[in-house]
């Protein structure tokens, strides 16, 4: 398996179909697609772009070695507590919702309420017991928490949190205008102006 395979995996993960990845990377979809298709190698901006947006491992990417996502995603084990939020669960009775028993339950309680993360194996475990939770937004906090058709539901705890999601949006819009500013540099050098 190459980087473009892990790609691929990657995009499938997320739930993405090919042109609605390619979006998300500025991409026109041919040109993603010659990624998945072994035509051309995955850019450095790609990598970049992934490990910003989706919290993904580049060095998954590149050498396959480790987990997908970063170890430490700060804001999993909150992504989990808006589930026990959501269908006013205790940490027990979430537990036991999974189907965690013994020293199981007692370790997976311990590091929710630690804020430690949970493993790929427990994170695809709670999406087939908890169907409509939006699995996008539970790896990367992308999106809504539940799935489409569902009530759009995202939980704010405090104003510290807030002023970091408008911190956020200040970021992205910045971003957004970066790019912007490239494709008509692009646009221009093409045109030869």
């Amino acid at each position: 398996m190459d980087s473009q395979d892990r790609i691929k995996q990657l995009r499938e993960t997320l739930g993405y179909k090919q042109g609605e990845f390619a979006d998300i990377l500025l991409m026109k979809q041919g040109s993603y697609s010659d990624v998945e298709r072994k035509r051309v190698g995955v850019s450095a901006r790609t990598l970049k772009f992934l490990e910003e947006k989706f919290n993904v491992s580049a060095d998954w990417i590149r050498t396959g070695e480790g987990d997908i996502f970063m170890a430490h995603t700060p804001d999993l084990a909150d992504r989990i507590k808006d589930i026990l939020n959501h269908y006013k669960l205790n940490y027990h009775e979430f537990a036991d919702q999974l189907g965690l028993q013994g020293a199981e339950k007692d370790i997976f309680m311990a590091n929710l309420q630690q804020g430690k993360d949970s493993s790929t194996e427990m994170i695809n475990k709670i999406c087939k017991v908890f169907p409509d939770i939006n699995r996008k937004y539970l790896l990367s906090g992308m999106g809504n928490l539940l799935t489409k058709g569902r009530a759009n539901l995202t939980f704010v705890k405090d104003s510290d949190e807030i002023n970091s999601l408008k911190e956020q949006v200040v970021l992205y819009k910045k971003i957004t205008k970066m790019y912007e500013n490239e494709i008509i540099e692009l646009k221009n050098k093409l045109n030869g102006q």
